[in-house]
């Protein structure tokens, strides 16, 4: 728990992004946090948000009420979650606290991994789709060859 003081004044997650902006006062818009899978920049570039706080989010959450899986991995042992914005280090401690491991970037550095996040996004469910549409974890454990481009 962080102060409210201290605490950006909305977490935004993707499809509700256009909605809450919109009822969000012009004047408030820089504390949004942007909570992203794959790459809001174009949209957020479009609404003048160019410079919006944002996240990359490598955690996966089964049910509500569960605690939340953070994305590491054995092949990446490091920080995936990424945050970039004025709110970066205040979203990364909330997100540390909840027990997932947040790094802040600065904005070319967040842009690189937002873009190596997109395409390994897409070529996971494009591996995912032919195979029942399976879910993201599985398509990258169980076909991770054809998720490398080996199969």
């Amino acid at each position: 728990y962080l102060p409210h003081r201290l605490a950006p004044s909305s977490n935004i997650f993707g499809r509700r992004s256009v909605i809450a902006v919109q009822s969000t006062p012009f004047s408030r818009w820089g504390d949004l946090v942007f909570f992203q899978n794959g790459m809001m920049e174009p949209w957020l570039e479009s609404k003048g948000l160019e410079d919006a706080n944002q996240v990359l989010a490598y955690f996966a959450v089964s049910k509500i009420g569960e605690t939340p899986i953070d994305g590491r991995t054995d092949t990446n042992p490091k920080r995936l979650i990424a945050a970039y914005g004025k709110w970066a280090s205040i979203v990364a401690a909330r997100l540390n606290v909840g027990g997932l491991s947040c790094k802040v970037l600065d904005k070319e550095v967040f842009q690189k991994q937002m873009l190596e996040k997109l395409i390994w996004i897409c070529s996971v469910m494009l591996v995912g789709a032919p195979h029942g549409g399976v879910l993201v974890g599985v398509a990258d454990k169980e076909f991770c060859t054809e998720v490398n481009g080996y199969g």
